[in-house]
């Protein structure tokens, strides 16, 4: 792994980069002739990104989610902050959080998205995009999340497939209406036929059928 060296300027206010790329060795070396602050970091070239969301599958336990965002601390260390105590990402390093030094596990957590990009959306729309456009945060501290790229485009595929679910599930909400209509008329004319047969009927979805009604009207008959 390589390392870099980073410190304050002359006036003790910014952090400045010293040097990059080095061996650790070069980096303890420089660090030992630079003013007071000098830390060393690994060089992540840039692989890892501040207030960003990434996935970190090794970190999914209890009270974790496994899912990450970045944010650096005053000094420009780089920290990710699990989402389970803060899915608002409003936190940061507070002793209400679980968070990781991004150095140890910078090799094991996967790019989602950028905070700034992610648009949030209703369960149903979720599933309309692509999954690496898309990351749903679970139940935590607050209510789950559903999240998508700013810019992602729905599958197209996904949405006919969508529409056409819907459409045959009507249908098949319009025939058992149907028949439930035709159950009801059954029940209203035999009612109007024979009062005592409202003592039977319960104004419940799943009752006996009307032909059980007629049975019985039928036996008094």
């Amino acid at each position: 792994m390589k390392y870099k060296v980073l410190g304050l300027d002359t006036d003790f206010h910014n952090i400045i980069t010293i040097g990059e790329g080095l061996s650790l060795e070069e980096a303890e070396a420089i660090k030992h002739k630079y003013s007071r602050g000098a830390m060393i970091e690994p060089e992540l070239n840039n692989k890892i990104k501040e207030n960003a969301l990434y996935k970190y599958a090794k970190g999914c336990s209890h009270a974790k989610h496994g899912i990450v965002y970045t944010k650096c601390d005053d000094k420009g260390k780089m920290w990710a902050i699990d989402t389970y105590w803060d899915s608002e990402f409003k936190k940061g390093l507070s002793q209400d959080t679980r968070y990781y030094a991004v150095e140890d596990i910078a090799d094991d957590i996967e790019f989602s998205m950028m905070i700034e990009d992610i648009v949030e959306v209703s369960k149903n729309e979720f599933y309309l995009y692509d999954s690496e456009d898309t990351l749903y945060i679970p139940v935590g501290g607050w209510h789950e999340r559903y999240l998508v790229k700013r810019n992602a485009i729905k599958n197209v595929t996904t949405v006919i497939e969508s529409l056409e679910y819907k459409i045959d599930q009507i249908k098949r909400e319009i025939k058992s209406l149907g028949r439930d209509v035709e159950k009801l008329s059954d029940w209203l004319f035999y009612v109007k036929a024979d009062s005592s047969v409202a003592q039977s009927y319960k104004d419940e979805k799943y009752e006996f059928d009307v032909v059980t009604a007629k049975g019985r009207i039928a036996i008094k008959q």
